[in-house]
C-alpha cells in the first residue's frame, strides 16, 4: 500500500518536473529576448 503511494507521487512528481521544464524551455525558445543574450555558440537557430 505504502509502495502504491510512493510511486505515484514519484510518477506525479516526474510529470510536473517534465512539464515544468518543456514549459520553461518553450517559453524561453520564442522571446527574442533570450535570443539575443544567449552566446553563439549555444544558440540553436544561427
Amino acid at each position: 500500500m505504502l509502495l502504491a503511494i510512493a510511486a505515484r507521487l514519484l510518477a506525479a512528481a516526474f510529470a510536473a518536473a517534465i512539464t515544468a521544464v518543456f514549459g520553461y524551455l518553450l517559453l524561453h525558445q520564442d522571446s527574442p529576448e533570450h535570443r539575443n543574450t544567449t552566446p553563439p555558440s549555444l544558440s540553436v537557430h544561427p
